[in-house]
This record gives C-alpha cells, sequence and structure tokens, in this order.
C-alpha cells in the first residue's frame, strides 16, 4: 500500500480525514469533523501545503505531540499518537511533510 488520505464519516455522520503511511499506520489526522465532505478535502489540501504553523508541545501524560494550526487560529490537524522522545515527535511530523504532497484521497 503507498500513503493516502482517507475521508470518512464519523459516528456523528460527519466528515473526517486521516492520513496513512505506507505500512497503514495513521500519522495525522483531522482535529474537527466537517458537515460537507468537500470541506474535508479543503481540510487535506491545507495539509499538503502545510498551510499554517505547526507546533510540537508535550501533553499532560508527558508524550510529545504535534498540531498544525491554521493561520485562522484553527487546528487543522494532529499527529496519530504521542510520542516519548521529541525527536521521534518531530520525525513523524516531517513524515507527513513528505508523504501528504502525492498522498491520494480514498474514501475509507
Amino acid at each position: 500500500m503507498t500513503s493516502q488520505f482517507q475521508v470518512f464519516k464519523d459516528n456523528a455522520g460527519e466528515w473526517r480525514w486521516r492520513l496513512l503511511a505506507e505500512n497503514s499506520k495513521i500519522i495525522a489526522v483531522s482535529s474537527e469533523s466537517y458537515v460537507a465532505k468537500a470541506d474535508a478535502v479543503h481540510g487535506i489540501d491545507i495539509v499538503r501545503r502545510m498551510g499554517g504553523r505547526t507546533e510540537v508541545y508535550a501533553d499532560q501524560k508527558g508524550e510529545w505531540r504535534w498540531r498544525l494550526v491554521h493561520q485562522n487560529g484553527n487546528i487543522i490537524a494532529t499527529g496519530g499518537e504521542g510520542y516519548v522522545a521529541r525527536s521521534d515527535c518531530e520525525y513523524g511530523l516531517s513524515l507527513v511533510g513528505k508523504l501528504a504532497p502525492e498522498a491520494p484521497i480514498r474514501e475509507a
């Protein structure tokens, strides 16, 4: 399998997306749900451009996480997991920047 974005409806019937690496591991997820599928795809386009600023931070459990914050202040994407080491978190974020621009969009 190659990396891919998946768009899907969540339990509330709203659209979300996730980015899967070649090994099917989730490396990024939408931080919000969307009423329309087209809006979820627009969120993917922002991630493909890495439009906004990235933040790397330690959560309440002491795990390292990243997020992509749009210029309007909304959190667009977050990492698929927490990391013990900051360097692993930064590597996960770099994978998103590497894989997202060319990843096809598929409906899950």
